[in-house]
């Protein structure tokens, strides 16, 4: 029985030496047990924070280059809707008289709007643009979407110089101001280009030097009419129809006139009036 338990002493005291000999050594640091993972790549497990990417950066396409409508100087194209506007507001008579000047012997000279348009009449222009005045010249450009500057002249701005004009708005101002009973106008040709009417629409054309035709004032033939006893006015309207060279002298009735009624005339025929006060 002693023997027994002595040895069981024994192995206890080499149990308890061991033990003593594993924590002196830190054998417990040098081996741990944990449950290994399927894969030796697998990341470790763990608190995970989600950081967000960038938003995508939109960087705009080069802008293509805006096509510009060409421009010009809009010279004698622009009168007629001009012209056509002062007629349609009442600024302008479409049949009266516009005078243009007096000669040396101070002898008037007039014309219908539409005879100084057709023979691009530059004083004629003149005329018609101090009638309509500055501030309604301006008021037009406005509403054509074209903004005028304040020192230029209105006889320039009807003659269209010193200043540009895109060419789709010039034919927008025809579109919209030139009636068709302004046909007989066109095609209105300046240098090689012209404006025509094509199916209700203006456009711009244009037109080889060689091709270039010149109307022949001195073809055309007429009738001197009977001006006798007619007031001035109606007078110089009868022979504005036929030529621009007209002389006045008095006022009132036509007492005399020359040529002689019934004479046949030829061309820009010179004609002249003498008038007598109402009785």
């Amino acid at each position: 029985m002693n023997k027994r338990a002595n040895k069981k002493a024994f192995f206890i005291c080499v149990l308890i030496g061991l033990m003593y000999v594993s924590v002196a050594m830190k054998l417990p640091d040098r081996f741990t047990i944990g449950r290994t993972s399927e894969t030796r790549d697998a990341a470790p497990t763990g608190m995970s924070v989600s950081i967000p990417k960038p938003a995508p950066v939109n960087v705009p396409a080069p802008a293509k280059p805006s096509k510009t409508e060409p421009v010009i100087e809009p010279s004698y194209f622009v009168a007629i809707p001009i012209v056509c506007f002062a007629i349609k507001e009442g600024l302008i008579e479409k049949e009266g008289l516009i005078f243009i000047r007096k000669d040396a012997q101070d002898n008037a000279y007039c014309k219908k709007p539409m005879d100084i348009l057709k023979e691009k009449d530059e004083e004629g222009l003149k005329s018609m643009a101090k009638i309509i005045g500055k501030k309604q010249l301006i008021s037009f450009f406005k509403k054509e979407g074209v903004a005028l500057r304040e020192e230029l002249d209105p006889r320039d701005v009807i003659l269209g110089k010193g200043y540009v004009i895109e060419k789709n708005i010039i034919l927008a101002m025809y579109n919209r101001n030139v009636p068709e009973d302004y046909n007989k106008l066109f095609p209105y040709t300046i240098h090689t280009t012209e404006i025509r009417r094509e199916n209700d629409r203006f456009a711009f054309r244009q037109v080889p030097d060689t091709l270039k035709t010149y109307p022949d004032k001195d073809q055309n033939e007429w009738v001197m009419p009977s001006l006798i006893n007619l007031p001035m006015k109606t007078a110089l309207e009868k022979l504005a129809t036929r030529t621009s060279k007209i002389k006045i002298y008095g006022s009132g009735l036509v007492a005399e006139q020359q040529p002689k009624a019934f004479e046949k005339m030829k061309g820009e025929t010179e004609c002249v009036i003498h008038g007598r006060p109402y009785r």
